[in-house]
């Protein structure tokens, strides 16, 4: 029973930990939809007694690993035979990719 209660208590710990690691696995910033729904999974499973508050932190990141945004660069195009300039996140994120392998 105290687990569970330290566990409750920690739940805006763990949210805010996740949004980082979000942020940290999409390599940008999180938009306030990505935000509310990540919130919302989360809250949802925490919510349910069968799951519980562990339970909804492991979904919620392999909610983030399994999206395209961690998978694969996406970087918008712009429409037609166009040429656009990168973003400076999407430059920063193609040269630390070329120069280190990384992030």
């Amino acid at each position: 029973q105290l687990r569970k209660e330290q566990l409750q208590q920690a739940k805006p710990t763990y949210l805010q930990q996740l949004e980082k690691f979000a942020a940290t696995a999409y390599r940008r910033p999180l938009t306030e939809q990505e935000l509310i729904q990540l919130r919302k999974f989360f809250q949802k499973l925490a919510a349910q007694p069968e799951q519980g508050v562990e339970s909804a932190v492991r979904a919620s990141v392999i909610r983030v690993l399994v999206s395209p945004h961690f998978c694969y660069r996406l970087d918008s195009s712009p429409a037609g035979d166009t040429v656009q300039p990168l973003p400076d996140l999407a430059l920063a994120s193609r040269l630390s990719y070329f120069l280190w392998s990384s992030q």
